[in-house]
């Protein structure tokens, strides 16, 4: 059975198990391939380690272990910009060892998606996912197969064999941060690079007392990037006369004065409450921002940002992914599940999503999004909706950490029993969300 504690003596051997296993060229080659894109996109560099922070981290750890005569260091392990790193590789060699007490091909199966998966972001972050559902589930007795293992038929992430009289389909959603957003995080970040740029917004910056906020709406998404010299300039001469105004049916530009000390202490890049206040100077919701302050004047600071007139609908598409994933993905032969994790979204941020009631009573959107999604959905094999929140890697305490929501569906015709306490608690016959919650 597997260790649902990773012990920080057993780190080293860990790793170095996890390294032979799945052979530490792919991610020292790949964490190559991020170095030399970011030298050659100065403007995407941070979102690119951010992006690839798991591959970096192995990369760093291989490093250390290939100077300490192949064993990696105990002091790093407690260092929390690897945790996230060596938490995914301990699962792997367990996931792996338990896969080659089935049979050898299952174990080479499974090494190969970790792979494939460590040259790609999006493919990391729900193997990511996978690996810690998977290990949940063996952990607490339950045999976890693969299905491109068997038949090569089948398309959901997850079997778990044991469970119920033929088992539970589990079909994984990552929500990354541009899941239903109009503007994306990378192409935002490189035309914010070029806004805080623009001469008259440096020398705003540099001479100015107090703090300035510009707000740029587009009508839906950006606009290509042929147009994004001339949106530069038509956003200079917002700025030069001071005005704030309509300046085409491509973007509208607006100004606002504020005092930086509402700010804080200045983060860079903004942190998500910092980010919170900038939105509540200029009226925007959850947009995308870049901060400009003065190398001379304390007092200077110029905050850029993004939005769309139209609103960002991150749950609408995430349960339509859900209703997609319910009729092509899970095969409709088993009961199945959804599962989704919301990128950046760690545990108490989860809790407030779905906990929060409003002055009238109401449940959050999540909620009743959830429930309407499982009263409505056409295909009668679908059995439940789960979310899990990020682990918090901010410390070697903290890395077991984390919220699960299991919303079940006991009027399933292929419900079962067993599929009521899968988080360890019991919520067959409510949808009352604090009777959902495990901790």
């Amino acid at each position: 059975m597997l260790s649902r504690d990773l012990i920080q003596a057993e780190i080293p051997r860990i790793f170095s198990r996890f390294s032979e296993v799945v052979n530490e060229k792919i991610w020292l080659d790949q964490a190559v391939k991020i170095s030399l894109e970011a030298k050659a996109h100065p403007e995407l560099r941070d979102y690119l380690i951010e992006e690839n922070r798991v591959v970096i981290a192995l990369a760093e750890c291989s490093i250390a272990a290939d100077s300490n005569h192949g064993l990696l260091p105990l002091p790093l392990t407690s260092q929390p910009q690897y945790l996230e790193a060596l938490v995914f590789a301990w699962r792997v060699v367990q996931l792996a060892d338990a896969a080659r007490q089935i049979n050898n091909k299952r174990h080479s199966i499974f090494v190969k998606r970790v792979r494939e998966a460590l040259r790609t972001p999006h493919m990391l972050k729900a193997m990511q996912m996978e690996a810690t559902i998977a290990t949940h589930f063996v952990a607490a007795g339950r045999r976890v197969l693969f299905p491109e293992i068997g038949s090569g038929s089948e398309t959901f992430d997850l079997l778990i064999d044991d469970l119920g009289p033929r088992g539970l389909e589990i079909e994984c959603k990552v929500v990354t941060a541009d899941k239903g957003r109009k503007i994306h995080v990378a192409d935002s970040r490189e035309l914010l690079t070029r806004l805080i740029k623009i001469p008259c917004i440096e020398h705003a910056a540099e001479h100015s007392k107090g703090g300035l906020a510009i707000r740029i709406t587009f009508p839906k998404r950006l606009p290509d990037r042929t147009q994004w010299d001339e949106l530069c300039k038509q956003t200079a001469n917002a700025v030069l006369s001071g005005n704030s105004n309509q300046i085409s049916t491509q973007l509208r530009v607006r100004l606002f004065d504020f005092d930086p000390a509402m700010l804080g202490a200045l983060e860079i890049p903004p942190s998500s409450m910092m980010r919170s206040v900038i939105d509540t100077i200029t009226g925007a919701e959850n947009s995308h921002c870049a901060v400009l302050r003065s190398k001379k004047n304390a007092g200077g600071v110029v905050v850029v940002v993004l939005d769309s007139e139209q609103s960002d609908s991150m749950l609408h598409e995430l349960f339509s992914a859900f209703e997609d994933a319910a009729g092509r993905q899970l095969t409709g032969k088993r009961p199945g599940a959804l599962f989704a994790t919301f990128e950046e979204i760690g545990s108490q941020q989860l809790s407030d999503l779905a906990l929060h009631a409003s002055q009238t009573g109401e449940h959050s959107a999540l909620t009743w999004k959830a429930s309407a999604f499982l009263e409505n959905t056409p295909h009668p094999h679908v059995v439940g909706v789960g979310f899990l929140s990020q682990p918090d890697y901010s410390s070697a305490n903290a890395i077991t950490q984390g919220t699960a929501f299991w919303f079940p569906k006991p009027v399933s015709p292929q419900w079962h029993s067993s599929f009521s306490g899968i988080f360890g608690i019991d919520p067959r016959t409510s949808f009352d969300p604090k009777a959902l919650t495990n901790n």
